[in-house]
């Protein structure tokens, strides 16, 4: 039966969803090895992997489609194993808490392949799409060709669980280089902290451009205006946290407004460590995936794995790789 189009297209490989970690490294030792690992425990369901809660709780909201009068979500896996290795990914597919699962596996082929296969899946269709990967040449081929898309960093050890029941998924996005384009990170860049407060207030009232999550989040924004107005308490919660501060704060209010974007909770650090706010609000549960364009930034909340984290690479049309590129710096 074919499935209605969703507002959001998301498509996850298989070692975001799933701990593959122990595999993955099989493979990358003795591929032959790998796929007889994968065959002896094909009845052995995966351990949850660092999304699998952002996974359960879009089909949750799609089980409001009715009430929308709209799918919000469709929602894919991918994985790069040949029939006899994707079994173990498929019997875990079947999990009781997971339900409405597309799997797609293209084992062969290099990268370039790849990228065509990606560019197919997400291009060829009108709505925004998201895509999540642990290879970080893939989530670079995905954002260069206009895809939002993100690295997730697993830590060595990390552990994770499956959603429960009541329970929200608290999704936080840093807005420069991720909500929205890079220029004003240029600015800072350039002239400094000072200069670019001043022109960031002389600007306030200036939309910054879109960039590789714009889209996402305006729909994300909408289902969730969509289930409130339905009186339904959404199970996902977007938040922003960004170095911004002072003078620059209002300009990031202003982009929000402009493209229709609405946070839960909005925080403007003014250059203080990031890691001290997901301190607090990951001692309540609040932090399942923070989505920032540099390691720095990241690192710390690898240390324990509780709070999965995803690297924004940079397009190569964007402002920040073409400043670095004159520089002839590689972007962190």
């Amino acid at each position: 039966m074919p499935v209605p189009e969703g507002r959001l297209r998301i498509l996850f490989s298989a070692r975001t969803l799933f701990n593959l970690e122990e595999a993955h490294k099989l493979f990358l030792k003795n591929p032959e090895e790998y796929i007889q690992y994968m065959r002896d425990t094909e009845d052995q369901p995966l351990d949850a992997g660092p999304l699998l809660r952002l996974y359960q709780t879009c089909e949750q909201i799609n089980h409001y489609a009715d009430e929308l009068g709209y799918r919000p979500f469709n929602i894919g896996v991918c994985s790069k194993d040949d029939p006899v290795s994707q079994r173990r990914i498929l019997n875990s597919l079947g999990q009781d808490y997971i339900e409405d699962a597309a799997f797609h596996s293209q084992p062969h082929g290099g990268a370039g392949y790849r990228r065509e296969w990606i560019r197919r899946y997400f291009n060829n269709q009108a709505q925004p799409s998201v895509f999540f990967t642990c290879n970080e040449e893939d989530a670079q081929m995905a954002v260069d060709d206009g895809l939002a898309a993100a690295q997730i960093l697993i830590p060595e050890g990390a552990s994770y669980a499956p959603l429960k029941d009541g329970e929200t998924f608290d999704w936080w996005f840093d807005l420069d280089a991720v909500a929205w384009g890079s220029s004003a990170e240029v600015e800072f860049k350039k002239n400094g902290k000072d200069a670019f407060l001043k022109k960031e207030w002389g600007r306030r009232k200036s939309p910054i451009e879109r960039g590789p999550f714009t889209s996402p989040l305006i729909t994300l924004s909408q289902i969730s205006r969509d289930l409130k107005e339905k009186g339904i308490a959404s199970p996902l919660q977007t938040h922003a946290c960004t170095a911004r501060g002072g003078k620059a704060m209002m300009r990031a209010s202003n982009t929000m407004q402009h493209y229709g974007i609405e946070f839960a909770q909005s925080h403007f650090m003014a250059g203080e460590s990031k890691s001290d706010l997901f301190n607090i609000v990951r001692a309540d549960g609040g932090a399942d995936l923070f989505l920032d364009d540099q390691i720095s930034h990241l690192e710390p909340l690898l240390v324990d794995g509780h709070t999965a984290c995803g690297r924004v690479p940079y397009a190569a049309d964007s402002a920040i790789r073409k400043y670095e590129a004159k520089l002839g710096n590689k972007p962190k």
